[in-house]
């Protein structure tokens, strides 16, 4: 058997007309190779059974326990039965932990263990799991629904907590490159249909994909929490990379945390899970494994401490959003009323400083010659070291004035186009180089008169 590359993603999201989100979403993808091939990578969705208390906190701890159930049972165990005797036990805890007289509480749940190019999967429940390969979209799970056109049409028929005893159909077969797997609870699949899961799904980055079906659900209604996870099936993975390449994934995708909220909707209100259950119809290619029957008193398991991912479900994320989003209007409005109050104020005028003025802020230069008399049409000076010629004077600034700027030559001689005599005696020369013809102002203390 040989260990393919997963590209995972997954994301959960209130919707547009839900208070609380009951669905809950969790994964493990060891990065230890031994645990990756005794067991696999393990992606699983709860959507609590609306209409029932605690719908919240018996999918979250589905979630939770069905990870470490399966990851603490005995490897001698074959993978398919040891997920559907996790399936097993975590309808026992949700039972006996959160059902109280009168009030029950339950969830349902789609589970996938890719364990190397093999797909182990379980359902119970109305959420769903979709194999598309080579574009071809197929649905693996029978939902637990009732469709018998009686006044319980549409009920479901199974959930993990509502009943002491469950019975779990687990799903098979082998995955190849390039495969893509989707997990959805039915808050996605009410608004896209299969044409539209296979065009969101082959986007290039996974995560792309979770936030478009998210986003693309909620922007046709949104009436119910919406879940879904996507595995791509990549190449094949040597041992040696199972631990660089799961330490760099991020599987959960970050979706907008609050959207604009309209009345509460029950979706499910007042759900019922009849006695009767319609017969499963799986696909071939996926057969079904015998049904296992929980004891109905199952005896604990000791678990131990599990460090790999986890992903509860938890609004904690969307306050800290709504926190952060206040302080920053106020502090916006803080800055906004300060800049106004700031300009109402009367401001000082502007100085105007003269050339005068700025001249005598200068460092006064002297002069090695007096040329500031000189007849300008002959008058040529010398320069003693290479100097730049700047393109205008510092303490002179003419509008409409273009010089240029140049490096002059020592012991060249230049013509004197123009002499600046500041108010402290301080002179600048405007020489130009008749050989390119350039001209840029120099102070007189870089200059010696010429013989």
């Amino acid at each position: 058997m040989t260990l393919l590359r997963l590209l995972p993603a997954m994301g959960t999201h209130v919707g547009m007309r839900r208070r609380h989100n009951e669905d809950s979403i969790g994964y493990r993808y060891p990065d230890d190779v031994e645990i990756l091939q005794e067991s696999g990578a393990l992606f699983v969705i709860a959507d609590g059974v609306g209409g029932l208390s605690a719908g919240e906190r018996a999918s979250s701890m589905a979630v939770e326990r069905l990870i470490k159930h399966y990851y603490a049972a005995d490897n001698e165990i074959p993978p398919d039965q040891r997920l559907a005797i996790a399936f097993q036990q975590v309808n026992h805890d949700v039972y006996k932990l959160l059902n109280d007289p009168g009030k029950p509480a339950a969830t349902t749940m789609v589970a996938v263990v890719v364990l190397e190019n093999q797909l182990i999967a379980a359902s119970v429940g109305d959420s769903q799991i979709f194999l598309i390969r080579n574009d071809d979209i197929q649905q693996l799970n029978q939902v637990d629904v009732l469709r018998d056109g009686s006044a319980e049409d549409g009920a479901l028929t199974k959930a993990i907590g509502y009943r002491e005893i469950l019975d779990v159909d687990t799903i098979s077969g082998s995955l190849e490159p390039d495969d893509v797997l989707i997990l959805c609870s039915d808050g996605l699949t009410r608004y896209l249909n299969n044409q539209q899961l296979v065009r969101l799904a082959r986007l290039r980055d996974p995560r792309d994909s979770v936030r478009r079906m998210i986003n693309e659900t909620n922007q046709k209604g949104g009436a119910d929490n919406v879940s879904v996870a996507i595995i791509r099936i990549g190449t094949e993975l040597e041992a040696t990379d199972v631990r660089k390449h799961v330490q760099k994934l991020v599987v959960p995708v970050a979706v907008d945390s609050q959207p604009v909220m309209t009345p509460n909707v029950d979706t499910k209100p007042n759900t019922s899970i009849p006695l009767s259950r319609p017969e499963p119809v799986v696909p071939e290619t996926f057969p079904v494994t015998e049904n296992l029957v929980a004891d109905p008193k199952p005896q604990p398991i000791k678990i131990p401490r599990d460090t790999d991912k986890f992903v509860p479900p938890s609004e904690t994320g969307r306050n800290y959003v709504v926190l952060i989003a206040v302080a920053v209007l106020v502090l916006g409005a803080v800055l906004f009323f300060s800049a106004l109050f700031f300009l109402r104020q009367p401001q000082d005028p502007v100085p105007t400083a003269t050339i005068e003025g700025i001249v005598e802020e200068t460092e006064q230069l002297t002069p090695t010659a007096d040329l500031s008399t000189a007849t300008l049409d002959d008058a040529t000076i010398t320069v003693g070291d290479a100097v730049t010629v700047a393109g205008s004077i510092p303490t002179l600034v003419r509008v409409g004035e273009s010089v240029g700027s140049f490096v002059t030559i020592p012991d060249t001689p230049y013509i004197i186009q123009e002499i600046f005599e500041g108010s402290e005696g301080q002179l600048w020369y405007r020489l130009l180089d008749e050989e390119s013809n350039q001209t840029g102002w120099i102070a007189a203390s870089d200059v010696t008169p010429a013989d």
